[in-house]
């Protein structure tokens, strides 16, 4: 998966990596590109164990290659150096065609960061392996 770091413009605002919101597998890597000018230094927005608050720096015209081999549904992102520049990455545990309608709920569930509605409250339990 490859994804586009914005270019730096005066005007204030979010700008979002390109695509924001990266759909990767667990175990898949994901490539940025900085065709800017800037040194970027990508970070997550919280701390998500067992991965380093840091990501890594992406010098100019230069790439910067993360594999993420543990599953977290949702690890928002951003540049320490020009906080205004956002992501999203999204871990699947597999293939969303390989997934049941439950464990897509979960995934859900996870990716919101909230509880199930009552009538589905079954979901709040780990699976059974």
């Amino acid at each position: 998966m490859s994804v586009a770091i914005p270019i730096r413009t005066n005007e204030p605002g979010t700008r979002y990596f390109t695509p924001r919101f990266v759909n990767i597998v667990v175990g898949e890597t994901i490539t940025w590109y900085n065709a800017g000018k800037d040194t970027h230094s990508l970070i997550f927005d919280t701390e998500i164990p067992p991965y380093d608050i840091k990501i890594g720096d992406i010098i100019p015209v230069g790439i910067f290659s993360k594999r993420f081999d543990f599953y977290v549904p949702r690890i928002d992102y951003s540049c320490a150096t020009h906080p205004e520049e956002k992501g999203t990455i999204v871990i699947y545990e597999k293939n969303e065609d390989e997934m049941t309608d439950t464990e897509r709920l979960r995934h859900l569930q996870g990716f919101l960061g909230t509880k199930p509605p009552e009538v589905l409250s079954h979901l709040s339990h780990e699976p059974i392996v």
